[in-house]
């Protein structure tokens, strides 16, 4: 079995731009006023229900939300649309734990005076809601009851900061890169699947088809219920054989003509 460094997930870098392992072994730090507001707001995210407003004064109006499974949210108003379907099903949940984590080397490069980043490592854990319900019975009887949760989910949050205002955040489940592009997901979300190259044509069919369409200019529409026309040259010499032909322009028989076809002759 490979060492996990060397698993094909872990190969895949996350949002912070390490691998799984190195993001989850990153120091804590302590955070500044304005980064306890922003955590603050993310733990509401999660744990509240239904989800509260964010702030315009943490997020911007048109902050980008990634999700673990590719969806994409855009505006304070549709981020929080989109937690309150998702968490609808599972209304006992809670923060176990949040960590502000050192942002690493490899995202400190790209900070500047406008920008900056927030990384932290979250635990999320989910409850059966029946299980949740015997426990506050117990608690009326006066009986102590530890609820264990049904899953927990470690997940790497990752926000950009611009001037002041948080731009786009993105979820990680276990610190991993997603394996499908978000492209292809979509895809089958909707059960089709769209290439960009799909209206690319090749330099041939190209040539092709713009032949085909100055053809198509140059013929005449035909009605589907008038009379066909004949080409001009065709009608004249049709009207000539038809005249040629006619019983009023034939000769007059002669009187020997006459008694043959009249079938007086004799032998």
């Amino acid at each position: 079995m490979a060492p996990p460094m060397l698993h094909p997930s872990n190969l895949r870098l996350n949002a912070a731009l390490l691998s799984p392992e190195e993001s989850m072994n990153l120091a804590d730090r302590q955070a500044s006023q304005d980064e306890l507001s922003f955590l603050q707001a993310i733990h509401d995210l999660y744990a509240v229900t239904p989800t509260p407003p964010l702030s315009n004064r943490l997020f911007s109006s048109e902050v980008i939300f990634t999700l673990p499974s590719g969806s994409v949210a855009v505006g304070t108003t549709e981020i929080q649309s989109t937690f309150n379907n998702t968490f609808s099903a599972h209304p006992s949940r809670q923060v176990l734990r949040q960590r502000l984590l050192h942002t690493p080397d490899t995202l400190a490069g790209k900070e500047n005076a406008r920008t900056k980043f927030v990384v932290v490592d979250q635990e999320l854990a989910f409850f059966d809601e029946a299980a949740i319900q015997e426990s506050m019975r117990s608690v009326d009887e006066e009986m102590e009851m530890e609820v264990q949760p049904k899953r927990v989910v470690r997940s790497l949050i990752v926000a950009r900061i611009e001037d002041g205002l948080v731009a786009s955040i993105s979820e990680e489940e276990d610190h991993k890169k997603s394996t499908a592009p978000l492209a292809a997901r979509r895809a089958a979300a909707s059960n089709s699947f769209y290439s960009p190259s799909d209206n690319v044509l090749s330099p041939t069919s190209s040539k092709l088809k713009l032949v085909k369409q100055k053809h198509q200019l140059k013929v005449k529409p035909v009605s589907l219920f008038g009379k066909p026309q004949l080409p001009s040259g065709l009608q004249k010499r049709l009207a000539e054989s038809t005249q040629a032909f006619s019983p009023a322009q034939q000769q007059p028989r002669s009187g020997l003509s006459q008694q043959m076809a009249a079938g007086d002759m004799s032998l």
